[in-house]
């Protein structure tokens, strides 16, 4: 079975903002086990992955 996508080109440096969410004690990239940046803006709360290639999983620990 053939893909209908040949090549996938990575997203750098996406940016994720979750509204209403006004708390947070950690966020980090599920399959890497690492801590990802984040911060608490006026929009909520605002994610950087610094990668993304097929699908990324990010995990929220302590939120809303």
């Amino acid at each position: 079975m053939s893909r209908p996508i040949g090549e996938i080109v990575p997203l750098r440096d996406v940016k994720l903002i979750l509204p209403k969410v006004g708390r947070c004690k950690g966020v980090r990239a599920l399959w890497l086990g690492c801590d990802l940046d984040h911060r608490i803006g006026p929009s909520g709360l605002e994610i950087t992955v610094p990668e993304v290639r097929e699908y990324k999983v990010v995990v929220v620990e302590g939120g809303l």
